[in-house]
Order: C-alpha cells, then sequence, then structure tokens
C-alpha cells in the first residue's frame, strides 16, 4: 500500500519542531520561489521532481512538504 499522508498545520508542525521529533521539511514550490524565501531548515524538491528523488527521502522520520 500507499503512504497515507496526515494533513497538519503549522502549529502542529511547529510544535513537532519544538518537541524534538525534527520531520524533513520538503519545500515543494518551484526553484525560483524556494529562492525568493523558504524555511530556514527546509529541502528544494519541486513537486514535480519527487519521483525522482524519493530513494533520498528518508522512512523512518516524519516528513513535511509545503
Amino acid at each position: 500500500g500507499g503512504v497515507q499522508p496526515a494533513f497538519i498545520n503549522l502549529e502542529q508542525l511547529v510544535e513537532q519542531i519544538t518537541t524534538g521529533k525534527k520531520p524533513l521539511i520538503v519545500d515543494v514550490r518551484s526553484r525560483e520561489e524556494y529562492n525568493e524565501s523558504h524555511i530556514k531548515a527546509a529541502v528544494s524538491i519541486p513537486l514535480g521532481e519527487i519521483p525522482l528523488h524519493l530513494k533520498e527521502i528518508p522512512k523512518d522520520k516524519p516528513i513535511a512538504l509545503y
């Protein structure tokens, strides 16, 4: 089966980070948008490129896409 996403809001993400869960934050916008502004710890993987990077995405920690 596939992965079932859980949708969380920004406050929940901040709570996860502050309680030490440290999710991988992936910015799925274009590189131009990422370069303009992004969350400090975020990694840039534009949405269309996600399938090319699946091996790099850890399966043992929460992932937050935005």
